[in-house]
């Protein structure tokens, strides 16, 4: 990844290639190893590093296998980059538990993050889904 790669430029690859791709090599290639990810909505909670963010992706990949993200808004300077998401699918398995087998699943994110040499390096997020006590149950909130 090129080492100049700005912050809106690294959201938009990100998105790309981590979501839409899931190229698995993305996460070594557009994240630093000790990267730290604050959630801020349904109580909050600190991840460090890669374990955390694949674990997570995993649960909503096998969730929602057709999760799909897009920005509403994205803005930049030198190196921050902050975004509104609007993520949609629908649930196919029992992660989220079976009340939302078959149901359309929405989510809307607001993150701030931090890059540098390309790579994120820390991250704030707000995340809000059409069911968190559901998915809080079921084990899905926190890295």
């Amino acid at each position: 990844m090129p080492k100049h790669l700005d912050p809106k430029s690294w959201a938009r690859e990100w998105v790309e290639r981590f979501w839409h791709q899931r190229d698995p090599r993305a996460m070594e290639d557009l994240m630093h190893p000790d990267c730290t990810f604050t959630e801020m909505a349904g109580g909050s909670w600190v991840a460090k590093g890669y374990a955390p963010l694949r674990r997570n992706a995993e649960l909503f990949l096998t969730a929602v296998p057709d999760f799909h993200l897009r920005f509403c808004q994205l803005v930049g300077d030198e190196s921050w980059f902050g975004w509104a998401i609007h993520c949609t699918g629908t649930v196919s398995d029992q992660t989220f538990g079976a009340e939302l087998l078959g149901k359309p699943f929405n989510m809307a994110s607001l993150t701030c993050g931090k890059v540098c040499d390309g790579r994120i390096s820390e991250a704030y997020n707000y995340v809000s889904f059409n069911q968190p006590r559901t998915l809080l149950k079921n084990g899905v909130a926190g890295w």
